[in-house]
């Protein structure tokens, strides 16, 4: 799979939040459209999707195909700041924080592993 440094790292950086909270591993997969190349995921949960974009210099998530949050380089100081805005807003989504609205509030447990002794 070809990823760019920033889309490598911001994937990186996100499963190692997710692997941190014990939560699922997203799979993402490489979408090579008309204009462009982007890695995409979905998470599934009850009546909550969540899909997420991570393009050459800049990512996205939606939830529910319509609530739309992007993170663009010019909005932040370097790719790691955007990135750690990115994990933080989808750690955030993922895990009811605040912010997210309360229809989306409720599904945390099942996307927590078990616990093994």
């Amino acid at each position: 799979m070809v990823m760019t440094s920033f889309s490598e790292r911001c994937i990186a950086a996100l499963a190692k939040e997710m692997a941190l909270r014990r939560l699922q591993p997203i799979q993402f997969e490489l979408v090579r459209g008309k204009h462009e190349v982007y890695e995409y995921a979905k998470v599934v949960q009850r009546d909550l999707l969540v899909e997420l974009y991570v393009y050459t210099d800049e990512a996205g998530c939606t939830l529910n195909e319509r609530d739309w949050k992007i993170f663009e380089k010019w909005d932040f100081s370097d790719d790691n700041d955007l990135i750690r805005s990115f994990v933080a807003y989808v750690i955030k989504v993922l895990t009811t924080g605040p912010g997210i609205k309360e229809e989306h509030r409720g599904w945390l447990d099942s996307l927590i592993k078990p616990q093994t002794s």
